[in-house]
């Protein structure tokens, strides 16, 4: 990577990149439209492995000034990343859900193909792990195609029963189901303030 490959001018030299904000978001529409799964995994590794030290560090901050900072990382798009080509992705998934709680942070996986969850049985080994450690998880309207591979995921958390899939293929916009242990189940409906509808008109 670094000496004399085609590469070379992305990796030898040191990063520019120094962040001051609070709020970050890291795009990576880009870098995998590239098609270049080497480079792709390796540039993902390297922000990764960069947000996993954040989380690591800001732990030190709490303990060393003896204050409660949170650190909250979001993943959007989830089903992107959940591909054999790109194991970096869902192994930091992974990694960090199992972890994240004791780092004083949190760690939300939004996704709309749970399909892609359960691709491969390791795939879908990594996906049950990080659900299983999941304290909440909120599941809007899916189609009764769907259904079968949302169950396959929930098997070993309490599984999902006949009512409950009802429920959730039926439910209307707005409506998700709520899991916030294997025996605390129900519907909520997710209403936007006025203040929030106000930001979007």
């Amino acid at each position: 990577f670094r000496k004399g490959g085609r590469n070379s001018n992305l990796w030898n030299g040191y990063t520019s990149f120094s962040p001051k904000e609070n709020f970050l978001a890291f795009n990576f529409q880009k870098l995998l439209a590239n098609k270049n799964d080497v480079t792709a995994n390796a540039q993902m590794l390297l922000v990764l492995k960069w947000l996993e030290n954040e989380v690591i560090k800001n732990r030190d901050y709490n303990l060393r000034y003896k204050t409660e900072r949170k650190i909250v990382v979001v993943i959007d798009e989830a089903h992107v990343f959940i591909d054999e080509k790109y194991p970096i992705a869902l192994d930091f998934m992974y990694q960090l859900a199992k972890r994240i709680r004791k780092y004083q942070g949190m760690l939300v996986i939004i996704t709309q193909n749970v399909k892609d969850f359960t691709g491969t049985p390791e795939i879908a080994r990594k996906s049950m792990a990080i659900i299983n450690v999941s304290q909440y998880s909120l599941i809007f309207s899916l189609s009764p195609n769907d259904m079968t591979d949302l169950c396959k995921l929930y098997e070993n958390a309490g599984e999902i029963n006949d009512s409950e899939k009802d429920n959730i293929v039926h439910n209307p916009r707005g409506r998700a189901f709520l899991i916030s242990s294997p025996i605390s189940r129900t519907n909520i409906d997710i209403i936007a303030t006025a203040q929030t509808q106000k930001l979007f008109n």
